[in-house]
């Protein structure tokens, strides 16, 4: 199971550190800022991959930061999206004039993708989200507005059998 990871203790700990961007010396292993200060130094007998690797950290870690949340928001709205879609396409006994599967494809159909490129599926999501709102809404509004008509039948369905 994947661990969980605090972004906000992680970002602190990024934030508090000196300012950026960090460059290894490969001949005494020290790391220096951008002004030349020291930063950290390595002690092993070949310093060199620890000096890039710490050098790096300082601009790598804040982007990781960035791109998990980045990540997260779009796993979030994919979902909600996924979710809306789900309860729209399995409340087929409620007739509409929405064919939200055609809505969809349509979205995804919409632009031509790239796949090969990682951003897709972000791109996906913010497209697909503005597409599939409108007709997740409306469907559930006529799914209620159904809903509400049943029920009124039933209670005359009912009050006439009471006569």
């Amino acid at each position: 199971m994947p661990q969980h990871l605090d972004l906000d203790t992680i970002q602190a700990r990024a934030d508090a550190a000196t300012d950026g961007p960090w460059y290894p010396d490969y001949v005494d292993g020290v790391i220096h800022d951008s002004e030349g200060r020291f930063v950290a130094q390595t002690t092993v007998n070949d310093p060199n991959p620890n000096a890039t690797f710490i050098a790096r950290a300082r601009v790598d870690v804040p982007a990781l930061i960035a791109r998990i949340r980045e990540l997260a928001t779009d796993l979030t709205e994919m979902t909600h999206c996924r979710d809306a879609a789900l309860r729209a396409l399995h409340r087929d006994d409620i007739d509409t004039d929405i064919d939200v599967e055609d809505t969809i494809a349509n979205a995804l159909w919409g632009p031509g993708w790239d796949w090969e490129d990682e951003r897709t599926p972000r791109l996906i999501a913010r497209d697909v989200a503005s597409e599939i709102r409108p007709a997740l809404a409306k469907t559930t509004q006529q799914r209620d507005q159904a809903l509400a008509r049943v029920r009124e039948l039933k209670a005359e369905n009912e009050r006439l059998r009471a006569r």
